[in-house]
């Protein structure tokens, strides 16, 4: 099915990356390979640092998606996720505060 049909759109990021991996270790076998007792699969993508991350998660480590940038992009990250975290409060806060005493005539 060609990338311009339509069925595409209905689809999640997730489950657009999670067919591409899909197919891309069917086709390349041997970029995953099996590790332990044969029930933990562990991936190569050729970085490093993202072999780094793969195997930290695999661990149960979650981790540090800033590294590897400098300190002026890392802060500059952390500063906008500070943002986003003070506004989700604030839009939390204020859907609570409009709610509050709110009724409508329309319930039986």
């Amino acid at each position: 099915m060609p990338l311009s049909h339509s069925a595409f759109a209905d689809l999640s990021i997730l489950d657009l990356l999670t067919g591409f991996w899909e197919d891309h270790y069917l086709r390349h076998p041997t970029e995953a390979k099996r590790v332990g007792d044969g029930r933990e699969v562990r991936f190569s993508t050729g970085d490093p640092l993202i072999d780094k991350w793969e195997e930290e998660i695999a661990s149960g480590i979650p981790p540090d998606l800033t590294e590897g940038l400098s300190p002026a992009e890392r802060d500059k990250i952390l500063a906008a996720r500070d943002r986003l975290v003070v506004q989700h409060k604030e839009v939390k806060q204020a859907d609570v505060e409009v709610g509050e005493g709110f009724s409508d005539s329309y319930g039986g």
